[in-house]
């Protein structure tokens, strides 16, 4: 038994009846539509004695259709419809849409997203929902199994509104089913799930001209929209001149500091400005001294020893005393407190390696190498070199997760397209060019952040990305020339991701996770100073476009305070925050783009005009059926007997054999249902047509045979014409003379059954 609560608010917890004819609630007639991959409407007619008459809020007013005690529909008012009758009474008739259709009250922004699953790409979309929506239109993804690597690469939104975004980029390339659930206290719940339904190959088979037939039914939901988002024409492409870049750059330099602790890369460095050819072994031999002197500590000294007591301790890195320090020490590099320091100082002594390798202490023997200041390999000239991007680390060390290349099975194709410095093992905030150019990309990408693009004339396109938590991070703008070591930002994240292509930088973000040679080794290139190419001829103009970009249509956020949107309180005072964008695909200018958009507020109306059609046909049992279960379908117009899926069902609440069924087409998972249309769905849906047009001829009265047989012979001169008439002539004794004869109401059938029960008890 069908029972409807109705609700003033969507957030009441106390309702009305609407529909109970156990209290004699009843309407004038109600029909509510389940779908499978629409949204589920409820239509109800209502006189004066009803409760919702004329107290029907569109937007406000909620309703819950119960069968027995299950919750099968929970939905808001859209569409009110009020009429007089010829015989002079008034009816109210209300459309209402399930809570489905709170996704079509958000708008998305433009958008670009690399490397997301369809699992995270959905969530984005759902989180930005419901940054717009109040706490009761918010949902919360539960279950998300709909997977396919392959498309995990690239998706691009421009402004659509929540729901159709998922549609469009998830539901219409991938399949899949949404499935929502309402939850009183909140959020509601969304599943996007591979399928749904169960089969029924043993009962409940749907045999033509029996208890089959076909229905449709056309929403046109009302266009109410309360904060208007105006877009105009698409951003033209970019073109940036990148020829004349300066060819003569300083490169970056190495380390001075122990990184994590270890001293490894400053030795390297140190010995690389003395001029000293440091093997391994020569390595080795002055980490162990460093261990056994300081364990690593630039600040430690020795207070207890002969030196101590002579005013002069041993202290730093390498135990050094002052006075041996400031015989040794480098111009320049003199505190004896640094480590870096004491490291140049044992390499200014020309028998370093013997004097700090034999057993027990140790001091210098040798001749000072050195006696006026050094060049740092820091400030050495080349021509556009190639740098690293913290330069007092140089290039450290990398996990295998980092590295550019195989990673271990940890990204999609276990590929991983560049090269991470992370902020542990690669200190430092300020961001380097790793090679000169010119800025050419900026900008925001889901999966890379906030990034910036450099091109150089022997064509290299160098990202940097993952690394600045905002625009203002990045210190260069599209069209700065840049130099290796030139500081281009600031990272404040975790880690720096630098990838490198010779392909049009928007092509090979789609192949992020495609190792084709598509994107190079960051690390091998400025290892080897680049891969041998030259720099394009100077004199020649070069030009690089974003003309492969997805390219954003122009708002008002430059005109409006950076708010894109514009407000309708009066609307929103009676319907809420409903988000809708207008277009004036024409306007270029974002004042022009503000005025029209408040023109066509000033001229808005609630459109009140609507029209439904379906089609009614009177059959037994259909609550034996449910949407998106599949049953076996029997009849002689399709080459073989095979599982078909409902994929509607309407529910005439008053009468129950009234409701009306349609039958999609074959289905056996995403592939075969959603993705390809077979010859057997194309059979099937001509014999669709068939069987309501002759239901309709049939049903009108008409006794003219020779009408139903053009009818059939038109639509399927190969099928078996007289069988079908056959079939339907006994489906229309079924509809006018069986339903009538044999149909009892629930609540009659209730009573004769405790009748029985009561009998069978006396004997």
């Amino acid at each position: 038994m069908y029972r409807i609560i109705g609700y003033n608010e969507p957030t009441d917890k106390n309702g009305f009846i609407v529909l109970d004819q156990r209290v004699n609630r009843t309407v004038s007639e109600g029909k509510l539509t389940i779908k499978e991959t629409d949204i589920d409407d409820l239509e109800l007619t209502v006189n004066r004695d009803n409760l919702l008459f004329d107290n029907v809020r569109p937007m406000h007013t909620h309703v819950e259709v119960y069968d027995d005690d299950k919750l099968l529909f929970r939905g808001r008012a859209i569409k009110p419809k009020k009429e007089m009758q010829s015989s002079g009474r008034f009816i109210r008739t209300y459309t209402f849409e399930d809570i489905e259709a709170y996704l079509l009250d958000s708008i998305q922004r433009f958008y670009e997203a690399v490397g997301l699953t369809p699992k995270e790409f959905l969530q984005s979309l759902i989180d930005v929902h419901n940054s717009q929506v109040p706490q009761y239109k918010q949902f919360k993804l539960r279950n998300c199994n709909v997977t396919n690597n392959k498309d995990d690469a690239y998706r691009q939104i421009d402004y659509p509104k929540t729901r159709d975004a998922i549609k469009d980029k998830l539901i219409n390339e991938l399949g899949g089913y949404l499935v929502t659930e309402y939850k009183p206290d909140g959020p509601n719940i969304l599943d996007y799930v591979t399928d749904i339904g169960n089969d029924h190959k043993n009962d409940t088979p749907i045999q033509l001209a029996v208890n089959m037939q076909s229905a449709s039914l056309t929403i046109d939901p009302t266009k109410v929209i309360t904060r208007v988002i105006p877009l105009g024409k698409q951003l033209d492409s970019q073109t940036v001149d990148v020829s004349g870049e300066n060819s003569t750059v300083t490169t970056g330099g190495g380390a001075t500091t122990a990184i994590n602790g270890d001293w490894t890369e400053a030795i390297k460095h140190a010995a690389k400005m003395m001029n000293v050819n440091l093997d391994q072994n020569g390595l080795n031999a002055v980490l162990r001294r460093i261990n056994q002197e300081s364990g690593g500590s630039e600040t430690v000294t020795n207070n207890w020893d002969s030196n101590a007591r002579a005013g002069h301790p041993s202290t730093g890195l390498l135990q050094y005393i002052q006075p041996t320090f400031d015989t040794w020490k480098v111009q320049g590099y003199e505190d004896i407190h640094k480590g870096f320091h004491q490291l140049l100082a044992l390499f200014n002594d020309s028998n370093w390696l013997a004097d700090i390798s034999r057993a027990g202490g140790w001091g210098p023997t040798g001749t000072r190498r050195v006696n006026g200041p050094v060049s740092d390999t820091t400030t050495e000239t080349l021509t556009n070199g190639w740098g690293w991007p913290f330069p007092n680390v140089g290039e450290g060390s990398f996990s295998q997760v980092q590295r550019f290349g195989y990673d271990g099975g940890y990204r999609t194709n276990s590929f991983h397209d560049g090269l991470d410095f992370g902020s542990v093992d690669h200190p430092g905030s300020e961001v380097h060019a790793i090679h000169g150019g010119t800025v050419v990309f900026k900008g925001y990408m889901g999966g890379l952040g906030n990034y910036v693009v450099t091109h150089s004339t022997d064509g290299f396109n160098i990202v940097y990305q993952e690394a600045f938590s905002s625009a203002g991070q990045i210190r260069v703008n599209i069209g700065d020339k840049v130099k290796t070591g030139d500081v281009i930002g600031w990272r404040n994240t975790d880690h720096l991701h630098v990838g490198v292509t010779k392909a049009d930088f928007y092509e090979a973000v789609k192949k992020s996770f495609t190792n084709d040679g598509t994107w190079l080794d960051p690390q091998a290139l400025i290892k080897n100073g680049g891969d041998g190419s030259q720099s394009e001829d100077e004199s020649k103009k070069e030009e690089v476009s974003n003309s492969n970009a997805a390219r954003p249509k122009l708002t008002i956020t430059s005109v409006n305070e950076g708010r894109d949107y514009i407000d309708i309180p009066d609307l929103q005072k009676e319907f809420g925050i409903i988000n809708g964008t207008i277009e004036f695909n024409e306007v270029t200018d974002a004042n022009d783009l503000m005025n029209q958009a408040k023109a066509w507020i000033s001229a808005q109306r609630v459109p009140e005009s609507w029209e439904v059609s379906a089609v009614e046909l009177n059959l037994p049992n259909f609550d034996h059926f449910k949407v998106a279960d599949r049953y076996m379908f029997i009849n002689p117009y399709v080459a073989q007997s095979q599982l078909l899926r409902v994929v509607q069902k309407e529910v005439d609440l008053l009468q129950p054999h009234k409701s009306t069924l349609t039958i999609g087409d074959k289905s056996l998972g995403l592939t075969d249902y959603q993705l390809e249309t077979s010859r057997q769905a194309q059979d099937l849906e001509r014999v669709k047509v068939i069987v309501s047009r002759v239901a309709e001829i049939q049903a009108s009265g008409q006794a003219d045979t020779s009408s139903t047989t053009t009818i059939v012979q038109s639509g399927a001169s190969s099928q078996d014409v007289t069988q079908l008439k056959f079939d339907m002539q006994q489906l229309q004794t079924i509809i006018n003379d069986k339903i009538p004869a044999g149909y009892v109401s629930q609540a009659d059938f209730n009573v004769l059954k405790a009748e029985v029960d009561k009998l069978k008890g006396a004997n």
